[in-house]
Formats: C-alpha cells, structure tokens, sequence
C-alpha cells in the first residue's frame, strides 16, 4: 500500500487458520495513511501508530461483541460493496530495488515501504 502510494489502508482481525490470512474476518478497521507536510511515511511508523491503534478499535469491537452475545466471524467475500481492501502478496527483494533514475519521492517511497 506504501508503494502505491495509497491513502488509506486498514487492520483485519481474523482467526488463526493453517493457511496464512485465510481465516474468517472478526473485525476490520480502516485508516488514513499519515502523511503530514508531504513526508514520505515508514512501514515500521505506520505499524507502530495507525495500525496499532486501528488493531485495538477492532480488538475492543470483537471483545464487545463477545461480551454481548454477537460475535460471529465472516468469511472474506470481494463481491461485497463494503469490501474495500485487496490481497496483496509478500513485497519479495525484486519489489524493493531503487531505480536511482526515478525521483526523490519514489525513491523514498521505496525505501519507506521497506523499513522494519
């Protein structure tokens, strides 16, 4: 989503299954990507800010309605008009290499998406 320059992107709280992000959806949060004065934001500064507190709205959700006798997870369904996100594959070494042509922006672009 970084190297895309995306404006928003969200957290999914979902249940474990053997397949990696293959199980049913508990709870899901949206965000605006911070990009204040035109800074290029990290990987690490967005995890650490928007997607942690995005992870705990959802956290809170799931344990409310837990609480409340509501709970019950949804399987992940694109044909869904509020589905909004997309599977996106793991950034692989090919995905990170600087085009030292392009502009400084891309370049922190790149750089940004691929911090820990």
């Amino acid at each position: 989503a970084l190297k895309e320059h995306a404006e928003e992107w969200g957290v999914t709280i979902l249940q474990a299954e053997d397949e990696m992000d293959a199980g049913d959806i508990w709870a899901t949060n949206n965000f605006k990507i911070s990009r204040h004065q035109g800074k290029v934001p990290t990987k690490s500064s967005v995890y650490r800010g928007e997607c942690i507190n995005a992870a705990v709205v959802g956290l809170r959700q799931v344990l409310h309605d837990f609480a409340e006798g509501n709970s019950s997870p949804r399987p992940l369904d694109y044909s869904k008009p509020n589905v909004n996100g997309k599977w996106r594959p793991k950034m692989l070494q090919a995905d990170r290499a600087v085009d030292w042509s392009a502009s400084m922006y891309d370049i922190a672009t790149i750089v940004g998406a691929s911090d820990s």
